[in-house]
């Protein structure tokens, strides 16, 4: 008779740390996936900020080097007006400056 109680306690030990088990996997398998879509998300996150800064380091130059171009002939024409060397003056850069 006690060998079958000490069975009947084996399986109810058993089928407890079966459940428990179970539970536990659960558990588990609830982390995974958050961790799975965690990394999803710092991934999208990272592409989000890293693909502006690639664009702008492929397009920034260009349109820096076009306008510090004009600029830099603007200063040129005023430095000839300031200098009074007229004769350097292009008259169709202050009419574009003036807005005329």
């Amino acid at each position: 008779m006690n060998s079958d109680d000490n069975m009947k306690k084996i399986e109810n030990l058993l089928k407890q740390n079966l459940r428990l088990s179970h539970d536990i996997y659960e558990s588990v398998e609830k982390t995974r996936k958050y961790i799975l879509w965690l990394k999803i998300f710092n991934i999208i996150k990272i592409v989000l900020v890293l693909l502006p800064l690639v664009i702008a380091l492929i397009f920034l130059p260009k349109l820096i080097s076009t306008y510090l171009g004009e600029y830099t002939s603007i200063l040129d024409q005023l430095n000839s007006v300031k200098s009074g060397n007229v004769q350097d003056v292009n008259p169709d850069i202050i009419k574009q400056l003036l807005g005329l």
